[in-house]
């Protein structure tokens, strides 16, 4: 099938085609005919922005002790506006499950780190200085691993779509077998060896994502992507930083295509050109307000998320099991506010 912006025949494998600045999705002949299921997000601005203030006002009202009710209210509104099938997913977190896990990061991680450092700060010999604020600065990225499996644990396990709950199975000791080696390995390298640790960690959280009792699967391989990030990092220094917006789009459409449930696969549609719209717009209605646009701002990313990620093939359910994990929100609060939503997207 030739691609229809530069009329050029990619090969029968082939998913996606080069046209300069556009990419142009070109289906497999296999899925040329086959059942394309759409993700889509009903949010509304307006709606999230008098839900965001009245959070605003309880958390100041209660001095921060409203935050837990406004973090849930928040992830319950954006998983309820995210529709497949005609079925809305739905988040059933709780506050006091955040609260818990607040108490147990303020004592087994936070408040470590806080002796270490007035111990640092006391210690009168140099060298046990050096060590004590060495340990202070390696210990979060130590605990890493632990966090994502935590968070991805607690947050896929409180999801649940067409009655069926997620799951995260992956142990945080596995993990570290694939961590510390592929980041040590980046770092000698200079980044070199990237897109294989890139790769090999797409592997194992991909992989061991759950939906009910059926896991995806994940078989993208670092070599398809390593001429494109090499290119991606020269031409992003030589546009200033303007192709990586084209680079993250790749890797997207890198990820979902290679992602797999059942007897379907997934298919981002993002471009290069689309991801940096979003991001200019949502920076500017930014600035020009204050953060008042905040609301818009996250509507229109999740609905953007959501509009570009497709699912080829017939989506079946009946083999499909409910199996219930048993998860904290500890691992959940320790990487509160990063970004490490990236299943749902919201």
């Amino acid at each position: 099938m030739p691609c229809p912006a530069c009329g050029a025949t990619p090969t029968p494998e082939a998913l996606t085609c080069n046209c300069g600045e556009m990419i142009v999705t070109v289906p497999k002949a296999d899925e040329a005919t086959s059942q394309v299921e759409r993700l889509s997000f009903h949010g509304r601005g307006g709606d999230l922005f008098r839900l965001l203030i009245k959070n605003l006002l309880l958390t100041i009202v209660t001095i921060g002790i409203y935050s837990f009710w406004a973090k849930t209210d928040f992830r319950r509104y954006m998983h309820s506006q995210l529709e497949l099938q005609g079925d809305r997913f739905a988040y059933h977190g709780t506050a006091r499950e955040l609260l818990i896990g607040r108490l147990k990061a303020l004592a087994y991680i936070l408040l470590p780190l806080f002796v270490l450092r007035m111990v640092a700060m006391l210690a009168n010999n140099l060298g046990l200085r050096i060590a004590l604020y060495a340990v202070i600065i390696l210990l979060p990225f130590a605990i890493l691993p632990l966090a994502i499996t935590g968070s991805l644990r607690y947050r896929l396990g409180r999801t649940s779509w067409h009655g069926i709950r997620f799951s995260f199975r992956g142990r945080a000791r596995d993990l570290y077998q694939v961590f510390v080696p592929n980041a040590l390995l980046t770092l000698v390298t200079f980044g070199f060896y990237l897109p294989v640790a890139w790769v090999r960690m797409a592997n194992f959280l991909a992989s061991n994502v759950y939906f009910g009792n059926t896991p995806l699967e994940f078989e993208g391989k670092a070599a398809a992507i390593y001429g494109e990030y090499l290119a991606g990092i020269f031409l992003s220094y030589a546009t200033l930083g303007i192709y990586g917006f084209w680079l993250q789009a790749h890797l997207e459409r890198f990820f979902w295509q290679n992602t797999s449930f059942g007897g379907t696969r997934f298919r981002s549609t993002q471009t290069g050109g689309g991801l940096m719209r979003l991001r200019l717009v949502n920076f500017f209605s930014s600035v020009f307000t204050l953060g008042f646009a905040s609301a818009w701002i996250q509507v229109r990313t999740a609905r953007y998320r959501a509009e570009h990620l497709e699912i080829v093939g017939k989506l079946d359910l009946r083999s499909v099991k409910q199996e219930i994990q048993k998860a904290g929100a500890l691992g959940d609060m320790v990487v509160d506010g990063s970004d490490m939503d990236f299943f749902l997207g919201v």
